[in-house]
């Protein structure tokens, strides 16, 4: 008997022991905890008395734990207690309490079966939701109104988790496929795209998920109607406070026209190469500041430049000596002045052989009368310019007999008068 009391001693002085560490980690703790004995407080901690808005933890020891619920919450608290009494673990729940001033709050409650005292007891843990309930409501209305805003934006917009999978499609989207929404979500989006570009588009995506990097993707998206239309997906990376991935959010443009108008353009542009190469010239192009930067094919043919040797000013290699600094002058002038440009100059052909050309080239000028650019185009006048020098020396030389023959005539002519 005596050896029983002392184990008994013994252990009463550690369930002494161990409710006084509890005691200190509970007031310590800044969630509301209360230990209800037969639907009664036997203890509660500062946090709780805050809660409830009594002055003093005592104030709640030996008032019922339903003293403070709010009207409506019975069936719910009783089915609540009857699951944990049957020892399921539950998640937490809401409860809506009225505090001792009578006003009303919303807390997070779960709740455990433990040892108070040596006796069965339930362990309530409590934290006020209004500020989680608060943050919801912005959260949903905020979510509402970015639903509100993509749906009625002109482009398809898109919203995808941190796993990459696509948990919201706008309505353009759908309006645009024709999908579901139980198609779309999820990967069943790439369903809309061409079979040949399922495979690649899924594979830029999924690298970009997994580096949680911006991508952009071009791929033809299916209508509808089973027609197929360019369309251009970009999307960023969504992070959330503490820095964690959060997935993407995307949209995607219909660029089926721009792709038509920019072929257009490469097809215009073929010809104008083509157009630009047949012609028995050389024909260049220069920038507002008079830089060339495209001669077309018979420039290289005549002179052996390479593009890199002929831009950035290098074309003034092939001019003769005696013509560098003449034509250099002439077209800072007519850059300056932003008047036509027009000189006979020679190049240098690829032989070493110099021939010369009529060089021209007017101002490009926007619809506000600004220079945006030069074209130019110098013409082969070699043999017109030596046929013009020898008949300018035949002139000369007639001119030179035509004086010396006067000079004769005026010589006798002088003799006669003295004779």
């Amino acid at each position: 008997r005596t050896w029983d009391a002392v184990e008994r001693a013994r252990a009463e002085s550690g369930l002494r022991e161990s409710e006084a560490r509890f005691r200190i980690a509970a007031e310590l703790s800044p969630d509301a905890l209360v230990i209800s004995r037969n639907r009664t407080f036997v203890y509660a901690n500062a946090a709780a008395a805050r809660l409830y808005g009594v002055a003093d933890p005592s104030a709640l020891v030996g008032l019922s734990s339903m003293a403070f619920n709010a009207p409506g919450q019975e069936a719910k608290v009783e089915a609540r207690l009857k699951r944990v009494w049957a020892g399921e673990r539950v998640e937490p729940m809401e409860l809506d309490i009225v505090r001792a001033d009578g006003s009303p709050i919303t807390v997070d409650v779960s709740a455990a079966p433990i040892t108070w005292s040596g006796e069965q007891a339930l362990e309530v843990l409590m934290r006020d939701a209004t500020e989680r309930k608060a943050a919801e409501a912005a959260l949903r209305e905020s979510e509402a109104r970015f639903r509100n805003m993509a749906d009625h934006a002109p482009m398809m917009m898109w919203v995808t988790d941190e796993a990459g999978a696509c948990t919201y499609l706008n309505r353009r989207w759908y309006e645009f496929t024709g999908q579901a929404a139980d198609e779309a979500l999820g990967y069943g989006w790439l369903d809309a795209t061409h079979p040949d570009d399922k495979a690649m588009t899924e594979q830029i995506f999924r690298t970009a998920n997994a580096n949680q990097a911006i991508f952009r993707v071009e791929y033809r998206l299916r209508q509808a109607d089973g027609t197929y239309r360019w369309a251009i997906d970009a999307a960023a990376p969504r992070f959330g406070e503490d820095g964690e991935f959060l997935g993407y959010v995307g949209s995607v443009i219909d660029i089926q026209d721009r792709r038509e108008a920019e072929e257009r353009l490469r097809q215009n542009e073929a010809r104008l190469q083509s157009l630009m190469n047949a012609m028995p010239a050389f024909v260049w192009l220069a920038d507002s500041a008079g830089d060339i930067h495209y001669f077309n094919d018979r420039w290289y043919a005549f002179t052996g430049q390479t593009p890199d040797q002929a831009m950035s000013g290098g074309w003034a290699d092939t001019l003769h000596p005696d013509d560098v600094a003449r034509t250099l002058k002439h077209w800072s002038q007519s850059l300056a002045q932003g008047l036509e440009y027009e000189i006979d100059v020679r190049y240098r052909r690829a032989d070493g052989i110099y021939r010369w050309y009529l060089a021209r080239a007017e101002p490009v000028r926007d619809p506000e009368g600004r220079i945006t650019a030069w074209l130019g185009a110098s013409i082969d006048i070699h043999e017109n310019r030596l046929a013009a020098d020898h008949q300018q020396l035949l002139i000369n030389e007639l001119n030179h007999r035509v004086k010396n023959t006067l000079a004769t005539v005026q010589s006798m002519a002088a003799q006669t008068v003295r004779s």
